[in-house]
C-alpha cells in the first residue's frame, strides 16, 4: 500500500523527467514486485502437499494465479529505465496490462462464480460445458496477448487501429485475432452454461465442496430468509480450516 502511491511515475519515464527521479521510481517499482511475488508464492504454497479436488473454481483460481505471474514477470522490464525506453507505448504494455489486470481479475471472478454457484442457484454448474469454456478462455487469452508481447518487443506502437506500415507484424495479428474469437466463443459457452445450469442443472447438496465453513455446513442451497434455518452452535474447537479431523 505504501509503495503503490510512489510507483505511478514509471508511466512517465519517457516524458523528460530528471534522471535522479527516474532511478528512484525504478527502485520503488521493482520493490513493489517483492510483496506481490510473495503473495503469489504463498497462494501456490497452500496447494503444496494439500489434499484437494480439482473443481472449476480451483481450475480458474489456479489459472488466474498463472496469469498474474505472467503479468508480473513481464512488468519487470517496464520498471527498468533502460528497457522501458524501448517498450513504453508499445503493444508490449498492452499485453502486460491485460495479463496483470483484466485477465487475472476476470478469471478470479469466474472462480468465485463457480464456487458460489450452488449457493446462489441451488444447482451445480454443468461440468463438461464449464471445462470447455475454461480451456477455450485459457487458450484464447494466450493466443491473443502473447503475439502482442512479440510485436511490442519489435517496436510496434499501441493505440494504432491498423498496422499497414508494418506488414511484417500481420501474422502476429492474425493469431491474436483468432485468439480473440476463441475468447468470444469461450465466454458464450460459459454464460450459456450458467443460464442453463441455473434452470436445469443438477440440484446441489448442502455441502458440495465438503467445506468446513458454516455457510456450507449449516445453510441450505439457496439460503432462505435469515440464512440459517436454526440457531447454529459452534464448539470452541471449530475452525473453518480444520480439515484434518
Amino acid at each position: 500500500v505504501l509503495l503503490a502511491g510512489e510507483v505511478w511515475v514509471h508511466h512517465l519515464y519517457v516524458a523528460g523527467m530528471p534522471d535522479w527521479l527516474r532511478i528512484g521510481q525504478m527502485v520503488t517499482t521493482l520493490l513493489i514486485s517483492v510483496p506481490v511475488g510473495l503473495m503469489v508464492v504463498s497462494l501456490w504454497g497452500t496447494l503444496y502437499k494439500a489434499a484437494f479436488t480439482f473443481n472449476m473454481a480451483l481450475w480458474y483460481a489456479a489459472a488466474c494465479l498463472l496469469l498474474l505471474l505472467i503479468g508480473g514477470l513481464t512488468g519487470i522490464p517496464l520498471a527498468v529505465t533502460v528497457l522501458t525506453v524501448n517498450l513504453s507505448e508499445t503493444a508490449f504494455v498492452h499485453a502486460h496490462f491485460h495479463f496483470v489486470m483484466a485477465l487475472f481479475a476476470t478469471f478470479a471472478i469466474f472462480a468465485g462464480i463457480y464456487y458460489w454457484f450452488p449457493k446462489m442457484t441451488g444447482r451445480l454448474a454443468d461440468g463438461k460445458l464449464a471445462m470447455l469454456g475454461f480451456w477455450l478462455n485459457v487458450i484464447g487469452v494466450n493466443l491473443t496477448f502473447w503475439p502482442l508481447f512479440m510485436v511490442g518487443v519489435q517496436g510496434m506502437p499501441r493505440r494504432y487501429y491498423g498496422y499497414a506500415p508494418w506488414p511484417e507484424f500481420a501474422p502476429y495479428h492474425y493469431v491474436a485475432t483468432i485468439g480473440a474469437l476463441i475468447i468470444a466463443v469461450g465466454m458464450v459457452v460459459t454464460i450459456v452454461n450458467w443460464i442453463y445450469s441455473a434452470i436445469n442443472g443438477r440440484k446441489a447438496e448442502t455441502n458440495p465442496w465438503r467445506s468446513q465453513s458454516l455457510e456450507w455446513t449449516h445453510c441450505p442451497n439457496p439460503p432462505g430468509p435469515g440464512n440459517f434455518p436454526t440457531d447454529v452452535t459452534v464448539s470452541e474447537e471449530w475452525s473453518p480450516y480444520n480439515y484434518a479431523r
